[in-house]
């Protein structure tokens, strides 16, 4: 019930849909990065330059380092937006302590004062 209450008030600024690219997009961002082009740069270079069958083989074997680098990037997200699910679910019931400012009518009609106490709050009300 309190992680509604937070969701509905709250949802806008803290949303949990953490974005996940597929492994293509991920692949070519990787691609684009200057360290790869450098990388596959020299790597072409030296097909055209040394033994043509061996630098061809570093070449595909630098793609695929790429490839599988961009997949685990993937699955490393998809475990993070599972462990940030996760946690949100666990302390939605937990209760916190937190000390904060109560404004009161003076008996005498002079206006607001401020005085401070503790309040027992949800985890979900302190997002």
């Amino acid at each position: 019930k309190d992680l509604q209450v937070a969701r509905t008030n709250f949802a806008k600024y803290n949303t949990f849909n953490l974005p996940q690219p597929t492994v293509k997009l991920a692949f070519a961002a990787r691609l684009s990065s200057p360290l790869a082009v450098l990388q596959l740069l020299g790597k072409m270079l030296a097909v055209l330059e040394e033994n043509f069958l061996s630098s061809l083989m570093g070449l595909g074997m630098t793609f695929g380092n790429h490839y599988m680098a961009a997949k685990r990037s993937i699955v490393a997200s998809t475990e993070l937006a599972a462990e940030v699910r996760a946690n949100v679910e666990e302390v939605s019931g937990t209760k916190v302590w937190v000390f904060r400012q109560k404004l009161e009518e003076n008996k005498k009609g002079e206006g607001d004062s401020a005085t401070s106490q503790w309040q027992h709050l949800s985890a979900s009300e302190v997002l």
